[in-house]
């Protein structure tokens, strides 16, 4: 059928410049083109891509972090194709967590991001955890204390000092994401650090650090810095 020889020989070539080089030699347009190419009929590859670039405003990330019925509503997207777009994000969290089960303990600033990153970055929604400390800063638990639109603000301490007597930690590190991409604390964010700080200093526990997740980098409140 006409118009099929185009779309495959394109096919090739991307496929081809991503063996060669990776993802990183091709343009954000490509690399979503190329996927498409197994997810939508190759015919419509094409209408599929600008429709997505369009819809989620030229913003990849956007698009493969969307969840399923965000991505239906965008047109030539069915439900198939918007499973298999959400698919790799779906794969990215489970790496990210498997990568997690293998850390024991968290003795530096770098390595308590790294392990906040993985477990929270990709998330559509806000989520905070509480990860209790026990001695040589090994990892006793990471629970998640509040989900959804996270009013840092309005968090029942009760539920993150529950985590430290039933854990009996030495100290803790909290941390919570930033959907919309921006780390910058808010004003909110540094209140409830250090009301959260003086408490448990009442309690003998050592607040560790308040770490804040975006897709820009990941925030240290109490180091101050932040790092990609």
């Amino acid at each position: 059928m006409k118009g099929e020889t185009p779309n495959k020989d394109e096919r090739i070539r991307l496929r081809e410049i991503y063996l060669e080089n990776g993802l990183n030699s091709m343009s954000d347009a490509e690399v979503l083109e190329l996927f498409l190419f197994y997810a939508v009929p190759a015919g419509r590859v094409n209408e599929a891509k600008r429709a997505l670039l369009d819809y989620f405003e030229n913003d990849i990330e956007k698009i493969f972090r969307a969840d399923i019925d965000e991505l239906t509503k965008v047109d030539g997207i069915n439900s198939n194709a918007a499973a298999v777009i959400h698919l790799v994000n779906d794969v990215s969290n489970v790496v990210r967590k498997r990568e997690n089960a293998s850390v024991s303990r968290l003795d530096s600033c770098e390595s308590a991001k790294a392990y906040v990153k993985n477990a929270l970055d990709g998330l559509t929604y806000e989520r905070l955890i509480a990860i209790t400390l026990g001695e040589d800063n090994t990892i006793l638990s990471c629970t998640a204390v509040a989900d959804g639109t996270v009013n840092i603000a309005s968090v029942e301490l009760v539920k993150i000092v529950k985590c430290i007597i039933r854990d009996n930690a030495r100290s803790i590190i909290i941390a919570h994401n930033h959907p919309d991409g921006d780390s910058t604390p808010s004003r909110a964010d540094r209140r409830f650090t250090y009301y959260l700080q003086n408490t448990l200093a009442d309690l003998n526990v050592e607040l560790r650090d308040h770490l804040i997740v975006g897709r820009d980098g990941v925030y240290s409140m109490l180091n101050g810095e932040d790092s990609d």
